[in-house]
């Protein structure tokens, strides 16, 4: 909305540095480094760099002026219709620029060890990024996922924790280190044939915990009325039950890069907790309860447990 309601056209040089004044400080905010180039007549050039582990260069290019004249964003402001943004520039390329910060941001908060995979999901799933530590060319990969028009319309929540479950479970077994799946989603929609149950015990196999960002107005579904049956193969979604069974956290954020680096800071800080396996057959389903002792409640009485309710026996 800020950036949309700049006047910002080519010749525009005052708007476009506020523009480039913007972006600057919330890529510092998140420790890039950022510096300008500067211009006499158009607006000042942005170079930011973000670095990586891996073994490959990639460059975001993008531009912060428009084709409109001054005034224009005070003619029509930006606004929200139908569930599109409408304004000067919306498109053409602040959409872009808004995609490209919170991708750097969100990946300045990973570690050198740390490896990560980008899933794109509507109707259908599809693996945008493979397990890596180039974090800027998964960057440019999120910068670009704001143009996909190949997944289709819906909402297939479930079905894409599935697919990074099983990812996950393929991509990096025998690997030390904890697993986590983030999603960003605003928890609408129906699965089709993707319970809740199935996604938790893939989950669990994959050994990983789920983690969701949703928008400030999402709500876990209602529950049924008394009495009511459902429709077994419809299910409506709901990351605030997966989260809690499999350890996780939801976050509520309008913002999600920042939403992004608060939770890789929680994933970071949490305890790893081991038992012994009970014993049983292979794949067979055993229950887990972890809660504090009363002394240690009465010692820590804000404490917050999150832990799986259960474990895949090996």
């Amino acid at each position: 909305r800020a950036l949309v309601n700049i006047d910002s056209g080519s010749y525009c040089k005052e708007g476009v540095d506020r523009v480039g004044a913007m972006v600057t400080e919330r890529l510092r905010g998140a420790g890039i480094d950022v510096q300008a180039v500067e211009q006499q007549q158009f607006g000042n050039n942005l170079v930011a760099r973000l670095r990586g582990a891996g073994r490959h260069r990639v460059m975001l290019v993008g531009h912060m002026d428009t084709v409109h004249e001054t005034g224009t964003a005070a003619q029509r402001p930006f606004r929200i219709e139908g569930g599109r943004a409408y304004g000067p520039g919306v498109e053409d390329m602040k959409a872009g620029l808004v995609a490209g910060v919170y991708a750097l941001r969100a990946l300045a908060a990973l570690g050198p060890g740390d490896r990560v995979a980008l899933m794109l999901f509507s109707r259908n799933v599809a693996l945008e990024a493979p397990f890596t530590n180039d974090c800027e060319g998964v960057a440019a990969r999120i910068g670009a996922a704001v143009e996909e028009r190949g997944l289709g319309s819906g909402t297939a929540i479930n079905l894409a924790i599935l697919e990074a479950a099983r990812y996950a479970a393929r991509s990096a077994a025998g690997e030390p280190g904890r697993r986590a799946v983030i999603i960003l989603t605003d928890n609408g929609g129906l699965n089709y044939q993707a319970p809740d149950e199935a996604v938790i015990r893939a989950l669990y196999e994959a050994d990983a915990v789920l983690n969701a960002i949703v928008t400030p107005e999402a709500k876990p579904p209602r529950p049924a009325p008394p009495g009511r049956q459902l429709n077994a193969d419809f299910t409506p979604a709901d990351v605030f039950a997966l989260a809690q069974a499999t350890g996780g956290e939801v976050l509520r954020a309008s913002n999600a890069g920042e939403a992004f680096r608060t939770m890789m800071e929680s994933i970071r800080a949490r305890y790893s907790l081991h038992c012994p396996a009970a014993e049983g057959a292979s794949g067979a389903w055993r229950s887990l309860v972890v809660r504090l002792s009363a002394e240690a409640r009465r010692r820590h009485p804000r404490t917050e447990v999150r832990a799986r309710a259960g474990y895949v026996l090996p």
